[in-house]
């Protein structure tokens, strides 16, 4: 639906959502209109970055239902004023006849709003829901103060440390004590932390993950790209905090098991069309029993091939092709909005992640 201008009220914004449903037909009824929410979403975000975000929110509520708050600071926009929209997202949902909608209200604003930004979408939220807040922003400190009350109003903040100036010291900030916020690349490697954790379930998997003595993390793209880099790390920041491993910063091996250092590195891999330039493609732990576990993701096939091989017999086994494409932004948006959070997963995950993130970030 078409976006009109309302009055910044919270009273009026209201009843223009009333309004608009009205217009959409009668609730319930057969043909008509539903009106499903399971949360609130906050985007806080520059004007630029909106057209690209409408189109991550319109397949984010399919399996989101949820209302939606845009709010776009433009650097073109002067005084203290916010100017309001209302939208609704519209969808086909199966089992359900006539449409499921959400809602979108959109805030705009300059920098000079930004301290009524936080009381304007307060009295808007709905009540007895999950509030998330999802963020992206080359310099955080551009939103000042609002930015810190737009986190503590939300249950959960997902944003992207690779767009800040230090991504590795931004990782480092979400493994702190209290802290609650998510890198979005946690949630769209998943389907690859999945299959990595089945290269271990065989009956002699313990054996393999106390003697792993090298490990090598390949990503579809430039060793210069952050983003790449970034992934890279979080997925060896899991890998390493799953097995206990301890991290020293001042020797040669960052990680190092019971067993001894671990070496690990972050290669560039040419993976073939497909795939996009951040993505981690290939997984290979190398064990002093002799045995090669991999995980090495195609982009003609749509899936990877899970391998392990070496000498112990009962681990020759035939690859098996699995789907495991890193998800997009709405599908990882999903996951994260839909999952039980386990939050100290990933700050543990973090914790190590960080200090391998700074060795390779190009100087």
């Amino acid at each position: 639906m078409i976006g009109f201008p309302v009055s910044l009220s919270p009273s009026d914004i209201e009843h223009e959502l009333t309004a608009m449903w009205n217009q959409r037909g009668g609730k319930d009824e057969p043909g008509g209109v539903t009106h499903y929410t399971l949360g609130n979403v906050i985007w806080l975000g520059s004007t630029r970055h909106v057209t690209r975000t409408r189109r991550i929110f319109s397949e984010l509520v399919s399996r989101f239902p949820c209302r939606l708050f845009l709010l776009e600071c433009s650097d073109d926009t002067s005084g203290s004023s916010i100017e309001s929209f209302v939208n609704a997202y519209c969808f086909a949902a199966k089992g359900h006849e006539g449409e499921v909608c959400c809602e979108e209200i959109t805030l705009r604003f300059g920098r000079d709003a930004l301290r009524h930004v936080t009381g304007a979408v307060l009295p808007l939220l709905i009540a007895d829901v999950p509030t998330f807040f999802w963020y992206s922003s080359a310099d955080p400190g551009h939103y000042g103060e609002a930015l810190e009350q737009l986190i503590a109003l939300a249950d959960r903040v997902i944003t992207e440390v690779a767009h800040m100036p230090d991504p590795a010291a931004g990782l480092r900030r979400t493994a702190e004590p209290g802290a609650k916020t998510t890198s979005l690349s946690w949630y769209r490697s998943h389907p690859v932390r999945d299959h990595i954790a089945g290269l271990f379930d065989e009956r002699d998997s313990m054996e393999r993950l106390a003697s792993i003595e090298r490990l090598q993390i390949g990503v579809a793209g430039s060793l210069k790209e952050v983003q790449a880099l970034t992934n890279a790390s979080v997925l060896i920041g899991w890998f390493a905090s799953r097995l206990g491993w301890r991290v020293d910063a001042g020797a040669e091996h960052l990680f190092h098991s019971e067993q001894g250092p671990v070496a690990v590195e972050v290669v560039s891999i040419d993976a073939g069309i497909g795939m996009s330039q951040s993505q981690v493609v290939h997984f290979e732990a190398h064990c002093s029993t002799g045995d090669c576990l991999s995980l090495i993701v195609t982009g003609t096939k749509g899936g990877a091939e899970r391998r392990v091989t070496g000498p112990c017999g009962t681990c020759r086994e035939t690859p098996r092709f699995v789907h495991a494409r890193e998800w997009t932004e709405a599908e990882a948006l999903g996951f994260a909005f839909n999952s039980p959070h386990r939050h100290e997963i990933f700050q543990q995950a973090a914790a190590m992640a960080w200090p391998m993130l700074k060795r390779v970030l190009p100087t």
